[in-house]
């Protein structure tokens, strides 16, 4: 054999042990094989005879002869391995397209599967990774953060429930927090949680700190009732209230709520007595967190600090505030109910923007937008009236209010909202089968 020849097969074989050991993946595998068998067919051309080449190569002479038909016939093409791919037809992958358009990438093969049982699995694969990754590609989700500027303004409330009653006696307790400074101005346990005593202790805190322009609360019985109302509207104090099952909208209670758990049951372990509070360490968790915290960073201000520096809103403010609240009120009255989306109030990433047409029906739904363009006005009557109105009516009317009391905090410069875009959380749904 000529020296090109054998260093040709030399070559060949260093290739093929290559091959052998870094073959990688399934497809790299299957394209250096490719690559071996064209350079095979190369060394044979070289030779002249197929014969020889073969026995240069230790191949079998029929193997080499098989490997020049499939070049000259179709170029070495390599065959699809394993049982062919069902595939559907145009019609149901329509239908497919539009089920997700209503269902969102969240859902997962076999919930799509089990409704186009004539879907193969890898096609519903490849389906669904499409749609997900246009989603990403087209749709982002525009995320809130909010600043509160002035200590004293706003205000939050909600009721948690004691892991046993507090002194043997009280089951619930009232915790009351501002929200620029993050001062917890009350943990109080109670009874019950009725309006009477939350009209109570919103009262006395009016008395000795002064009362807030705004206070946030849940739709809990306790803070919707009419001594509760009265309380407020005699003070002056716009009462701004949670979207029905979102307590995400009253987050920052929540939290304070959380840490005042925390350091309630580390003060009664330390007696030897977990879980069973007093009021004692109810009051002790609650000056501890306001008096060691600095939520700001190390070196900032503690709540406690925070809150003995702030300026009560005085009556002309609270005009002011009353004047742009119905300013804004008024304005969006006239509005199509899909267009008072707030942040939110619908999921808890914020709003979907971007996208080249329309969302798809499971985005409006994200953002609030499935619904009749008739006028908030033509719906629900005047804001504030809740007399002889529907469930349905009561809910717009509260959203106009949430966002016209939100726009005058804004506007008063109470409130700081910043905003950013991030790409599309895709969560997957989860459904529980119960048999």
């Amino acid at each position: 054999m000529s020296d090109p020849l054998r260093r040709r097969q030399e070559r060949h074989e260093l290739f093929i042990r290559w091959v052998k050991g870094h073959g990688g993946t399934t497809e790299a595998r299957r394209d250096a094989e490719h690559a071996v068998r064209r350079r095979a067919i190369a060394f044979s051309r070289l030779v002249g005879m197929c014969c020889d080449a073969a026995s240069y190569l230790s191949l079998r002479r029929q193997c080499l002869e098989t490997w020049l038909r499939e070049w000259r016939g179709r170029r070495l093409a390599p065959h699809r391995r394993g049982r062919p791919e069902a595939k559907s037809g145009d019609a149901l992958r329509e239908r497919v397209f539009e089920y997700l358009e209503q269902a969102g990438p969240g859902i997962s093969v076999v919930t799509l599967r089990s409704h186009f049982p004539g879907l193969g699995g890898n096609e519903a694969k490849r389906i669904l990774a499409d749609y997900r990754g246009n989603c990403r590609n087209e749709l982002r989700v525009e995320v809130r953060a909010l600043h509160w500027k002035r200590p004293g303004s706003v205000w939050a409330m909600d009721h948690l429930q004691a892991p046993s009653p507090v002194d043997g006696e009280y089951p619930y307790v009232l915790a009351v927090r501002d929200l620029a400074s993050q001062y917890l101005i009350l943990a109080l346990p109670q009874k019950r949680q009725s309006d009477m005593a939350v009209s109570d202790a919103l009262e006395e805190l009016f008395i000795q700190h002064g009362a807030p322009l705004a206070l946030k609360s849940d739709n809990g019985s306790g803070f919707t009732g009419m001594e509760t109302r009265e309380v407020l509207e005699r003070w002056g104090v716009a009462h701004l209230v949670s979207p029905p099952h979102y307590p995400q909208y009253n987050g920052a209670v929540e939290a304070g709520i959380g840490q005042l758990k925390t350091r309630t049951h580390v003060i009664a372990a330390r007696q030897n007595r977990p879980g069973m509070w007093t009021s004692d360490d109810l009051e002790g968790a609650r000056l501890l967190a306001n008096r060691t915290l600095r939520p700001w960073g190390r070196g900032k201000p503690t709540p406690e600090e925070c809150w003995k520096s702030r300026i009560m809103p005085s009556e002309r403010e609270r005009g002011r505030f009353r004047e742009l609240a119905a300013q804004f009120q008024t304005q969006y009255q006239a509005r199509p109910s899909h267009d008072l989306r707030e942040l939110g109030e619908h999921h808890p990433y914020g709003k979907i923007v971007g996208g080249t047409g329309a969302l798809p029906m499971w985005a409006r739904k994200w953002n609030g937008e499935a619904g009749s363009v008739e006028s908030v006005a033509t719906r629900a009557g005047t804001v504030g009236n809740g007399s002889g109105q529907s469930s349905r009516e009561r809910l717009y009317c509260r959203k106009v209010k949430r966002r016209s009391l939100s726009d005058a905090m804004v506007a008063m410069g109470l409130l700081v909202i910043r905003k950013r875009v991030i790409p599309l959380p895709i969560k997957r749904v989860m459904k529980l089968k119960i048999s």
